[in-house]
């Protein structure tokens, strides 16, 4: 699946991919690659059962909007993503444990 997602940064075992908003919304990338992702997982549950002994969960939190992006480091450059954007998304990744589920979309989104 061509989802034009970009992964922003990788926080521990997590990843934080990002849209531009309507690259995101187009065909619902920002959904679909959730189950693209999910379907994956599960046809290689067998491999990760017999060589890791474990089956690891997979969960989603979605939220959108305007974020400023800036560039940091004289040395070793990257982009720095700034807005609350970040944050109430962090926050909906967490709140998916209260509703006992493994995607949970904001409202705005």
């Amino acid at each position: 699946m061509n989802s034009s997602a970009e992964i922003y940064q990788y926080v521990g075992d997590e990843a934080v991919l990002s849209w531009l908003y309507e690259k995101g919304l187009v065909n619902n990338n920002c959904i679909g690659i959730f189950f693209a992702f999910e379907t994956q997982r599960q046809q290689r549950k067998d491999y990760h059962q017999k060589k890791y002994n474990t089956f690891s969960e997979f969960k989603a939190g979605l939220h959108g909007g305007k974020l400023m992006v800036t560039e940091v480091g004289s040395v070793k450059k990257e982009l720095a993503y700034h807005s609350n954007i970040i944050n109430t998304s962090a926050r909906i990744q967490i709140e998916r444990n209260t509703y006992n589920t493994t995607l949970l979309i904001s409202e705005k989104l």
